[in-house]
This record gives structure tokens, C-alpha cells and sequence, in this order.
């Protein structure tokens, strides 16, 4: 029996059991189930690199030790776990590494960052956190959330429609061990991604908000400062190659021949909306790195200091 999951503003239907918000009043868009996938892509795909081939309408990828995976013209998704593979690795691949270039292919503008809420002064700030792999996006998603009540909208995928509005993804976000300790998160709250490996969903619960919106800040992190928070602003054009890079699996969504429409949506999505560069130390003191990076955010959001907007009660 299938089991109807809504993320990134599509349904699934998937034949075993995921931790994506359940719905039961829609129909599916994208059907998952357990099947056999053939140990070499179709040869009518191109291929990305030695685990992946792709077409605008079909995807293949084996992730070793995990899965072997099958996008089929856009709706279906076959998954042939490895025998030794446990469920979480598997999901975790799944809602990621095959989704995100499954929701390009259906026109979606998927980005690699995340999406969060912050309320200042009755003003609703919505901004997407962008940046490279271990950055620290989520890291300062979860800061942002645990220490001045943002919300979270989407963690690792922003996934944006064709009217230039982000689509929410699952109440939870993947941060590091470290991170957590740091922050002084609630065991309870806390989960395994996967085995073996110190990373763990917190799971949001109230602090996740489905409402749909568009952003109206692009912050991308950098990992170039010593001791030292900056804010950069990209102005114009300038925009456009930064945000190009941000597309999650870019060199996916260019074999599968995506790219002038990521040109038009990016130009929907972020075409008014400022971007700044925000500059992360590389202390290895995580909680007063994240304090000096909010104290920017804050002051180029308000032009006052965090501590007059802060409030845990």
C-alpha cells in the first residue's frame, strides 16, 4: 500500500515509508516505487559522470552501497536498494539526489540552500541561505531558528515554481553533531540521518511554516573570512552568474538541456530581490560565529544591533 507524502509543492506516492508530511486529500504526482533498475543507464541517456545519466525526461543513478535509482518521464521513480543498505540512507538519496533533478526537469527551479522565516518588528523577512557544500547553511538556518525564532521553510532543496514562488519542503533540518551541541538542541528532538554518521534531523515541529511566499533576500555564505563577518551586496547583472551556481546538480540540469529555463525562472524568481555575500569566520568557536553573522544580517536587515530584536519567550 502506498503512502501519499507532499514535498516541494508535488505528492508522492511512494511504496514504503517516508518522513515527508503525510496527506491524504490529493492525488499523486510522482509515483516511487520498488522495482528492479538495470545496473547500466539506458543508452539513450547521456551520461554525467560514472553513476549518473540524464535526458529532459529521464534519470539514472547508482549510488554505491545504497541504491540504484530510475526516473521514468517524469512520474515514476524505481528504487532497487543494495541488500546491505539500511531505509534512512536510501531516503535520504531519494528526496535529494534524485528528487532535486527530477523537480528541475518538471520545470521547477530547484536551488541548493535553504529557506527560512525570520520575523523582525512584525516584518516577515524571507530568505534563502545559499552557498557551497558544508558552508554552513543549514548550520545557520538552525542558529537563526533555535536563537531568534525564524521558521524554517525548506532545508538543502528551495525548490521555486514557475511563478517564481519557494515550495516548502519537510519539517526537519540535517545538522551536523557539533552544531547541535553547540546550540544546546533538545536530545529528544534529534534523530540519525543515517548510520554511522554524526549528523541528525532536528525535527522543527512548530517552527516549520508551509505558507508559500517569495524570498526577498539571497544570502550567500562564504568561507573566506579570518575572524571577521562581511556584507557584500551583488548589485545587477552581476546577480545572474552567482545565482546560475546555486542551481542544485548544475551540471545535471545542462545535460538535460534545462538551462534557458532556469535563465527565465531565475530571472522570475530572484530578478527584483537583493543578494549579498555574507562572509562566515573560520573560528572554530561555531556559537560566536553564528552570533557575529546574525548580528550583520540584523543590522543590514534594520540597521539595528540582534540583541534589540531577540526574543526566546
Amino acid at each position: 500500500m502506498a503512502h501519499n507524502y507532499e514535498i516541494y509543492g508535488v505528492v508522492l506516492a511512494s511504496e514504503f515509508e517516508l518522513k515527508a508530511p503525510l496527506v491524504t486529500d490529493k492525488s499523486p504526482d510522482i509515483h516511487i516505487k520498488l522495482a528492479n533498475v538495470e545496473s547500466a543507464p539506458p543508452s539513450h541517456l547521456e551520461s554525467v559522470s560514472a553513476f549518473a545519466s540524464i535526458s529532459n525526461t529521464q534519470f539514472w543513478l547508482d549510488v554505491p552501497n545504497i541504491a540504484r535509482f530510475f526516473v521514468a518521464d517524469l512520474d515514476t521513480i524505481n528504487v532497487q536498494p543494495y541488500p546491505t543498505a539500511d531505509m534512512d540512507s536510501v531516503e535520504l538519496y531519494l528526496l535529494g539526489a534524485v528528487l532535486g533533478p527530477l523537480m528541475n526537469m518538471r520545470k521547477y527551479l530547484v536551488m541548493h540552500g535553504n529557506v527560512v522565516h525570520l520575523e523582525i518588528h512584525g516584518q516577515i523577512h524571507r530568505l534563502l541561505l545559499c552557498g557551497h557544500s558544508a558552508v554552513g547553511k543549514s548550520s545557520f538556518s538552525a542558529y537563526l531558528i533555535n536563537q531568534c525564532n525564524a521558521c524554517l521553510v525548506a532545508d538543502d532543496l528551495a525548490v521555486f515554481n514557475s511563478q517564481g514562488v519557494v515550495c516548502s519542503g519537510s519539517p526537519r533540518l540535517k545538522i551536523w553533531q557539533d552544531v547541535s551541541q553547540a546550540l544546546q538542541l533538545d536530545e529528544a528532538e534529534l534523530t540519525p540521518v543515517r548510520p554511522s554518521v554524526n549528523k541528525f534531523d532536528w525535527h522543527i515541529g512548530e517552527r516549520f511554516i508551509s505558507e508559500q511566499a517569495s524570498v526577498d533576500l539571497v544570502v550567500l555564505l562564504t568561507g573566506d573570512n579570518e575572524n571577521t563577518v562581511e556584507i557584500e551586496e551583488i548589485q545587477g547583472v552581476k546577480k545572474l552568474s552567482p545565482l546560475q551556481n546555486q542551481i542544485f546538480r548544475k551540471e545535471f540540469a545542462k545535460t538535460a538541456g534545462l538551462e534557458k529555463i532556469h535563465f527565465i525562472l531565475i530571472g522570475k524568481s530572484f530578478g527584483h530581490t537583493p543578494v549579498i555575500k555574507l562572509g562566515r569566520p573560520r573560528s572554530s568557536k561555531i556559537l560566536e560565529n553564528f552570533e557575529k553573522m546574525g548580528k550583520a544580517l540584523f543590522t543590514y536587515l534594520t540597521n539595528e544591533p540582534l540583541g534589540a530584536t531577540r526574543d526566546k519567550s
